[in-house]
C-alpha cells in the first residue's frame, strides 16, 4: 500500500521528517489519491465539513486508509460520529506490566471517548502520541 501525506502536513517540519523516515514521495495531489494510506493532521479535517465528507466517502472504499495525526482540536471529530477528541491529564494504562504502552504513556496528550454499536462506552480507544 502506498503511503501518501496530506499537502498540508508535507509543508510542515512533522511531515518532512515523516516523509524522510517513512520514504513517502511528495505528492502535488490536492486530493485523495485512488487508493493508498493517507496521513493527515486531525484538526485540518476538523476545520472543513467538505474536507470530512470527502475523506469519510474515500476512505469508506477498499485499500484506503485514513489516519488522523495530532494536533486535533478538542471536540467532535465529525458530526455524524459520536467520537470526540479530549486532552487528557492523566495518562490512561491498562497494562500491569513493562510494555510499550506503559513506555509512551508520558506522551500521551489526547484521548478518544465515544460508544460503539451496542452504546456501550470506550475512551481507550486509539490513544495518540503528542507531537
Amino acid at each position: 500500500m502506498n503511503l501518501y501525506l496530506s499537502p498540508e502536513l508535507q509543508a510542515t517540519r512533522r511531515g518532512r521528517f515523516l516523509a524522510s523516515l517513512l520514504a513517502i514521495s511528495p505528492s502535488s495531489e490536492q486530493t485523495f489519491p485512488k487508493e493508498g494510506f493517507v496521513l493527515m493532521a486531525g484538526e485540518q479535517l476538523q476545520a472543513s465539513p467538505e474536507l470530512q465528507a470527502e475523506g469519510i466517502a474515500w476512505s469508506r472504499q477498499p485499500g484506503c486508509t485514513l489516519l488522523l495525526l495530532p494536533p486535533y482540536k478538542e471536540g467532535s471529530i465529525f458530526p455524524s460520529l459520536d467520537w470526540v477528541v479530549e486532552l487528557t491529564s492523566q495518562p490512561m494504562t491498562c497494562a500491569t506490566q513493562a510494555s510499550l504502552e506503559m513506555i509512551l504513556a508520558g506522551e500521551l496528550s489526547h484521548q478518544l471517548q465515544g460508544s460503539d454499536d451496542d452504546g456501550i462506552s470506550d475512551s481507550s480507544l486509539n490513544p495518540s502520541v503528542s507531537g
